[in-house]
C-alpha cells in the first residue's frame, strides 16, 4: 500500500511540474504556476495540488476526496505506526488503495 500511495503522490507532483511549465496553457496552469512561485519547491500535496485541482475541475472532487482519505494511511505506514490515524475509512485493503488512486488519476486525466 505504501508503494502505491507514494507512487501516486510522485505522479501528482510530476503532473504539477508539467502543468505549471507547459507551453500550451491548460485551465489549471496559472494557479499551479503561482503556487510553484510562492512555495519555491515546497508544494504541499493536499493543500496545493489536490485542493487546486478540485477548484479548477469540480468533476474530480469525489475521487480526490476519496484519495485524501487514504493519505493519512501513507503517513501512518511511513512513520512508524505509533498513533491512530484519522482516515476516510476504518480499514483499507491493497485493492481499495489501488482502485481509489486509479480512479482519481483517471478522472484527473479526463479533466485536464
Amino acid at each position: 500500500m505504501l508503494h502505491l500511495l507514494t507512487t501516486t503522490e510522485a505522479l501528482l507532483r510530476l503532473a504539477f511540474e508539467d502543468l505549471s511549465t507547459r507551453q500550451t496553457k491548460p485551465a489549471i496552469f496559472r494557479r499551479f504556476r503561482k503556487i510553484g512561485r510562492e512555495r519555491r519547491g515546497k508544494v504541499r500535496l493536499e493543500e496545493d495540488i489536490l485542493n487546486t485541482w478540485i477548484d479548477v475541475y469540480p468533476a474530480t472532487a469525489r475521487s480526490i476526496r476519496e484519495f485524501k482519505g487514504v493519505v493519512p494511511l501513507r503517513d501512518w505506514l511511513a512513520h512508524g505506526r505509533y498513533w491512530n490515524p484519522k482516515m476516510g475509512r476504518p480499514e483499507y485493503e491493497v485493492s481499495d488503495v489501488f482502485d481509489i488512486a486509479s480512479e482519481m488519476l483517471t478522472r484527473m486525466q479526463e479533466a485536464g
